[in-house]
């Protein structure tokens, strides 16, 4: 048995799992449609997960999208294309978080620079719009010159991840990305912000992807590179 594979066989029996169709262009399901049974899943399709389970989970949605590989007998195997929540799709170009953390980490190696945190801001504040990478570079100092840099080759990280990114990129349907430089210890301070609210260390996970108003309001607080999305974000 090939273990080094992308996709995997559902069990029927440890958990009720339901279907809510997704199609080719879509990253969220009509939720208007009726969910499909395991049984009536289609290859090459994309479904959105909702699971119940006896621990007390009824049809939530767990926003995870799949798409099924094939069949195993007549049980579908699937891959965990993306997070709904944790995508960015500014332009219809569905980069995934998988592809944000390769581009990031990419990015650090082509540079040799280390990030001691990264975050990545759907910015909406140009027109077309792009992506925004907010970052604490260990051990570096925080100039134009780098900052300069880090955007080329971010950008054209993203065209070799995302074939998508790299069409709209040339259709000007997305814009050049921009890097923000964020005060040191950002990220300490945010676990810690998290802690004083009562959330246990080991459940907090990496802002790949800032997703929310709390996440937006905190971290362009604590950029300190001068620019016109910091002022649209916080007077938002």
């Amino acid at each position: 048995t090939d273990l080094n594979v992308n996709d995997y066989v559902l069990l029927p029996w440890c958990i009720f799992l339901e279907f809510l169709p997704i199609g080719e262009d879509d990253d969220h399901a009509d939720y208007s449609q009726k969910p499909l049974l395991m049984n009536q899943l289609e290859v090459g399709k994309n479904y959105e997960m909702i699971v119940t389970n006896f621990s007390g989970l009824y049809r939530y949605k767990i926003e995870d999208v799949v798409k099924v590989t094939r069949m195993y007998n007549n049980t579908p195997e699937i891959e965990l294309l993306f997070r709904q929540n944790l995508s960015m799709n500014v332009a219809n170009e569905k980069t995934t978080t998988d592809m944000v953390v390769a581009a990031a980490d990419n990015t650090a190696k082509s540079l040799n620079i280390e990030f001691t945190g990264f975050s990545f801001y759907p910015d909406f504040s140009t027109k077309p719009p792009r992506y925004t990478m907010l970052c604490e570079v260990k051990d570096a100092e925080h100039t134009e010159e780098l900052r300069e840099k880090m955007i080329e080759t971010i950008d054209h990280e993203f065209d070799e991840i995302n074939e998508k990114y790299y069409k709209y990129r040339r259709w000007g349907m997305l814009n050049k990305p921009e890097v923000l430089f964020l005060k040191e210890k950002t990220y300490v301070d945010y676990n810690k912000y998290l802690a004083d609210k009562g959330i246990v260390l080991n459940q907090i996970k990496p802002v790949t992807v800032i997703n929310n108003e709390e996440r937006e309001k905190f971290f362009f607080s604590h950029v300190e590179t001068q620019a016109d999305v910091v002022d649209y974000v916080l007077n938002k």
